[in-house]
């Protein structure tokens, strides 16, 4: 879930169980000022920074954007 602030991310297994994974305490709003000042290759930077969590999952065959910012 991105919204404007702040972005949750779950996984959700073959049997529809969820668990939370990691939430960043920054969203849309925060990402597009960061690009804004520090250009793409900075933000994809930390985005792989601010991602390692998620790493973890290997082979996810779906992933489902969801929340304010995706509408």
């Amino acid at each position: 879930d991105m919204g404007g602030g702040s972005t949750d991310i779950s996984y959700i297994n073959p049997q529809g169980a969820a668990s939370a994974i990691t939430s960043i305490a920054h969203g849309s709003l925060y990402f597009a000022k960061y690009l804004e000042q520090h250009g793409n290759k900075k933000l994809e930077e930390y985005l792989h920074k601010l991602l390692k969590p998620v790493a973890q999952l290997k082979n996810v065959a779906n992933i489902y954007p969801v929340g304010g910012s995706f509408r």
